[in-house]
Protein backbone atom coordinates (compact mmCIF):
# COMPACT_ATOMS: atom_id res chain seq x y z
CA UNK A 1 0.00 0.00 0.00
CA UNK A 2 1.26 3.54 -1.01
CA UNK A 3 0.32 6.45 1.91
CA UNK A 4 0.20 9.52 0.57
CA UNK A 5 0.21 12.43 3.15
CA UNK A 6 3.01 15.05 1.80
CA UNK A 7 1.06 15.46 -2.15
CA UNK A 8 -2.01 17.73 -1.55
CA UNK A 9 -2.59 19.15 -4.88
CA UNK A 10 -3.84 18.17 -8.42
CA UNK A 11 -0.38 18.57 -9.91
CA UNK A 12 1.21 16.31 -7.00
CA UNK A 13 -1.20 13.61 -7.76
CA UNK A 14 -1.07 13.20 -11.34
CA UNK A 15 2.83 13.42 -11.11
CA UNK A 16 2.79 10.68 -8.83
CA UNK A 17 0.25 8.50 -10.99
CA UNK A 18 2.61 8.91 -13.80
CA UNK A 19 5.17 7.26 -11.84
CA UNK A 20 3.48 4.57 -10.55
CA UNK A 21 2.37 3.53 -14.59
CA UNK A 22 6.24 4.36 -15.22
CA UNK A 23 6.78 1.18 -13.32
CA UNK A 24 4.20 -0.80 -14.19
CA UNK A 25 2.48 -0.46 -11.28
CA UNK A 26 -1.46 -1.31 -11.07
CA UNK A 27 -3.67 0.43 -8.81
CA UNK A 28 -6.23 -1.93 -7.64
CA UNK A 29 -7.92 0.38 -5.60
CA UNK A 30 -7.52 4.50 -4.30
CA UNK A 31 -9.12 5.89 -1.80
CA UNK A 32 -9.37 9.29 0.42
CA UNK A 33 -7.85 9.52 3.52
CA UNK A 34 -7.82 12.77 6.32
CA UNK A 35 -4.62 13.76 4.90
CA UNK A 36 -4.37 12.74 1.08
CA UNK A 37 -4.92 9.00 -0.12
CA UNK A 38 -3.89 5.39 -0.21
CA UNK A 39 -3.40 3.34 -3.17
CA UNK A 40 -3.63 -0.69 -2.99
CA UNK A 41 -1.26 -1.87 -5.74
CA UNK A 42 -0.08 -4.87 -7.46
CA UNK A 43 3.56 -6.02 -5.96
CA UNK A 44 6.79 -3.19 -6.96
CA UNK A 45 9.79 -2.81 -5.99
CA UNK A 46 10.01 0.24 -3.76
CA UNK A 47 13.46 0.93 -4.21
CA UNK A 48 12.92 1.85 -7.90
CA UNK A 49 9.71 4.00 -7.27
CA UNK A 50 11.80 5.78 -4.10
CA UNK A 51 13.89 7.42 -6.54
CA UNK A 52 11.89 9.78 -7.66
CA UNK A 53 11.35 13.44 -5.71
CA UNK A 54 8.36 15.21 -5.34
CA UNK A 55 8.33 18.83 -4.39
CA UNK A 56 11.17 18.54 -2.81
CA UNK A 57 10.15 15.81 -0.44
CA UNK A 58 9.23 11.67 -0.64
CA UNK A 59 6.16 11.74 -2.35
CA UNK A 60 4.84 8.69 0.12
CA UNK A 61 5.48 5.95 2.79
CA UNK A 62 5.22 2.43 1.27
CA UNK A 63 3.85 0.05 3.75
CA UNK A 64 4.25 -3.77 3.02
CA UNK A 65 2.31 -5.10 5.82
CA UNK A 66 0.12 -2.81 6.33
CA UNK A 67 -3.40 -3.99 7.23
CA UNK A 68 -6.02 -2.85 4.85
CA UNK A 69 -10.09 -2.50 5.72
CA UNK A 70 -11.60 -2.59 3.00
CA UNK A 71 -15.53 -2.16 3.85
CA UNK A 72 -18.11 -2.82 0.87
CA UNK A 73 -21.66 -1.51 1.06
CA UNK A 74 -23.90 -3.91 -0.89
CA UNK A 75 -27.41 -2.18 -1.27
Amino acid sequence: MIDVDTITDEDGIIYLERILEEYNVKTKIKYRTPNGYHYVTTPFDPLLFTAHDVYGCMPCEIKKDALILLDIIEE
